[in-house]
């Protein structure tokens, strides 16, 4: 096993060819958002890249990724909740060997730091979080190794498994009083069943240990049965029920119930045009990371998609409500360009105008 990841190392440095490719994306954004006393008006430009190579020699893959983003601002009017230039990069080493036919083992490790942009308008939602932090950019150290093992038994049933450890948090005295370190171990299970050529059945086994840069410890284990049906060529409905348990650190035991239910359409009325839709609501517990306790939240998802050549139109929502926990009664929505919040400091709407550029290359070294 250990050979076989070495090859893939070896491949990615002899293997010919290699793969590269090269991503570049600038936006402009002009924001309205809540500041210390008023509303501020603030321009932004960031700057993200995406710089990747892959050895495929066969049966091992080896790839590389290297990601950075520059976020450069300034206030207009009022007083922002933060200030100045902010900086994030990232890194991926991904390795796999195929041990036989139907089996595949990889290696992952992940690495992220810099200023994470905690805005309600920035990015995806935060896992175990409808709160937010006290400040707009903190300085974070994430990273992550895993092994993964996966192995198909026959063409209905396939199995994977992954196991490793997760550092995340804040890097520094400051940062870590904001938004706390925390480690552990982490380990996953799945097993698929194709029970129809149109259904496939689940059940996903997840547990992690977190303890906290407070010295304190928990544990949270859940399971998840998921079924997936295409009712028609052009629908797929999903549904998922579950629970989770939460050991803390005195050794109480606390039960959170979790779902999922959904659907998704996909129209072609002509060969280059494709129209998707889809809606989704999950209740899910996880560790807040703010607070160290498990926050169990309810949030609903809504897009829209048209696709016309190379004509591209999205629209997308969300929304999200503390149901249980630390931050109970939290509450965001988000549709587009525009996030409302009842947290603090960034309670009321925010709203951005953006436009941008992306370009990208690929080839053979």
């Amino acid at each position: 096993m250990i050979a076989s990841l070495g090859a893939a190392v070896l491949a990615l440095l002899v293997a010919q060819p290699i793969r590269w490719r090269a991503e570049m994306a600038s936006e402009g954004r002009a924001r309205n958002e809540p500041g210390p006393g008023e509303h501020a008006e603030v321009g932004e430009m960031e700057l993200r890249a995406r710089l990747g190579l892959v050895a495929l020699d066969a049966p091992e893959l080896a790839e590389l990724t290297y990601a950075p983003r520059v976020l450069l601002q300034r206030t207009f009017f009022g007083s922002s909740l933060a200030t100045g230039n902010a900086t994030q990069q990232a890194g991926q080493l991904r390795l796999g060997a195929r041990l036989a036919p139907t089996t595949v083992l990889s290696w992952y490790t992940t690495a992220e730091w810099g200023m994470v942009d905690y805005s309600p308008l920035s990015g995806a939602p935060i896992a175990g979080a409808v709160s937010l932090p006290s400040q707009r950019f903190v300085s974070t150290l994430a990273l992550e190794t895993m092994l993964d093992l996966s192995h198909r038994f026959s063409s209905r049933w396939r199995f994977s498994t992954s196991a490793g450890f997760r550092r995340s948090g804040g890097l520094g005295y400051d940062a870590v009083r904001v938004l706390p370190r925390q480690m552990g171990p982490a380990a996953t299970a799945r097993l698929e069943w194709d029970a129809t050529r149109t259904s496939l059945l689940s059940v996903v086994a997840d547990v992690a240990e977190h303890r906290f840069s407070a010295r304190q410890f928990g544990a949270l284990s859940s399971v998840l049965a998921a079924w997936t049906v295409h009712t028609s060529r052009q629908v797929v409905v999903e549904a998922a029920g579950g629970g989770a348990v939460f050991r803390s650190l005195d050794g109480r035991f606390t039960e959170y119930p979790a779902g999922l239910v959904g659907v998704a359409v996909e129209n072609r009325p002509r060969e280059d045009r494709v129209l998707r839709g889809s809606l989704r609501a999950r209740l899910v517990p996880a560790i807040n990371p703010f607070v160290e306790q498990v926050t169990e939240t309810l949030r609903g998802e809504a897009t829209a998609a048209l696709a016309d050549g190379r004509f591209r139109i999205l629209a997308e929502g969300s929304s999200g409500y503390a149901v249980r926990g630390a931050d109970r009664g939290a509450r965001s929505v988000r549709f587009g360009a525009r996030s409302w919040t009842n947290q603090a400091p960034f309670r009321g709407w925010q709203s951005e105008a953006l436009v941008g550029v992306r370009w990208g290359d690929a080839g053979s070294l």
